[in-house]
């Protein structure tokens, strides 16, 4: 009978090795932001709004001329298989309505920052009328050079809605980004090099008139198992469990 836990033990050793490794996760339900660096006039607040997401969501609030945000006290070594997720509310308005979020190469953003000086790969969403009116666009700038793309014919599809942004790091040094699910920006390969990458940190920043909610919540930085990795490893499991049931068999257990 002492072979009947092989089986488990194996498939505990199994989920462990497939499991992703958390960096850093917030969803502001401790109530603080002590995981973040902020600036801005007004600064960045908790917000327990009827659209928030628990009991808080936090707003980056900004004002008319300048992106108020956080960005992560921690820095992280890019690598194949980062993956960073998030949910972000952002609400039509006649001013003032972006969200500008990702990862930028600093742990400190002055007041009244040009924002994409320190982008590595960011989302931009423009839910206003101003200017050149409604965006939606990502801008990745890595060892490979800048790619930026614009889907102004979709960006009021994220308006007024919850929706969760994946940023992806691959192997071969691209970058894919999906808004629930869904694939909207898929870059050249080879556009970072993750030997010479800088560090980067989290940046969530926007800029909203005083009646809007514009939200964050639910940011997950993680490293996610590779599938060759994944599906040796549960080949490895089933080939033992089936010499464990031979064995069984053989040996009347």
């Amino acid at each position: 009978m002492k072979y009947s836990y092989l089986p488990l033990v194996f498939l505990f050793s199994c989920a462990t090795a497939l499991a992703s490794t958390t960096l850093l996760s917030e969803n502001w339900e401790s109530g603080t932001t002590d995981q973040w660096n902020l600036w801005g006039s007004p600064l960045p607040v908790l917000n327990a709004s009827s659209g928030a997401i628990g009991d808080y969501s936090i707003d980056p609030n900004g004002d008319g001329s300048y992106h108020s945000g956080l960005v992560s006290q921690q820095l992280f070594s890019l690598s194949e298989n980062t993956r960073l997720t998030l949910d972000a509310y952002i609400e039509s308005a006649s001013a003032w309505s972006e969200l500008e979020f990702g990862l930028i190469d600093t742990n400190s953003v002055p007041n009244n920052p040009n924002t994409g000086l320190y982008s590595i790969a960011t989302v931009l969403i423009d839910a206003d009328t101003q200017n050149s009116g409604y965006k939606l666009y990502a801008n990745v700038s890595g060892d490979g050079g800048s790619q930026t793309i614009i889907k102004n014919e979709i960006a009021s599809d994220y308006f007024n809605a919850w929706h969760r942004f994946t940023f992806d790091f691959e192997a071969d040094g691209s970058i894919s980004i999906a808004i629930d699910d869904a694939l909207v920006f898929d870059s050249n390969s080879g556009i970072f090099n993750y030997s010479t990458q800088s560090d980067f940190a989290i940046m969530l920043a926007g800029r909203s008139y005083s009646s809007s909610d514009n939200l964050y919540d639910t940011i997950d930085l993680v490293l996610v198992p590779e599938f060759s990795y994944a599906s040796s490893v549960l080949g490895s499991f089933v080939f033992v469990l089936a010499l464990v049931r031979r064995f069984k068999v053989k040996n009347r257990i």
